[in-house]
């Protein structure tokens, strides 16, 4: 099945952003860690940040691709190495990461149906119903970030950890 090179093009970004995303959140996993928030490190070491180079994203969208036969490239990381003041501003960089994700695979449905990629689209919609978990997910440790002590997130974070397995 051919797909325009366009599509092909935002799949190959898109698969990029999942990559610079575990970087991201690695980066973060290991603030957290450092300053003592290891249960917070834990959970969202574990379910969010490997989430990312996983068959959920970065893996199960270059599986896709070769299903296609599209040649899946490994685009060069960014650098990921900013030092966060607390946990809101973790939780908030979090979201915004979140954030750009979902609006990118939504930017991938757009493109697709409009040159009538109609597999890509498919896939890319189911796509979106995965990150939008992760989204909300987002959402939700901002919030308690912001509304609870610190100490508190950390001992319940998995009461805290509902849209994401």
């Amino acid at each position: 099945m051919k797909v325009s090179e366009v599509t092909v093009n935002k799949m190959q970004l898109l698969l990029k952003s999942f990559f610079n995303a575990n970087a991201k959140s690695d980066n973060i996993a290991y603030w957290l860690g450092y300053n003592y928030y290891n249960n917070i490190e834990k959970i969202y070491h574990e379910k969010w940040a490997h989430a990312f180079p996983s068959d959920k994203f970065a893996d199960g969208l270059s599986n896709f691709m070769l299903k296609l036969d599209i040649r899946p490239v490994r685009i060069g990381l960014e650098t990921h190495d900013h030092d966060y003041q607390d946990l809101i501003e973790v939780f908030e960089d979090n979201k915004n990461l979140a954030e750009s994700l979902v609006n990118e695979v939504h930017e991938l449905i757009e493109l697709a149906e409009m040159n009538d990629d109609v597999e890509v689209k498919l896939y890319a919609e189911e796509l979106s119903l995965l990150i939008l978990d992760y989204f909300k997910q987002a959402e939700e440790w901002e919030h308690v970030a912001k509304t609870t002590t610190p100490a508190d997130m950390n001992i319940h974070i998995e009461h805290y950890t509902n849209f994401i397995k």
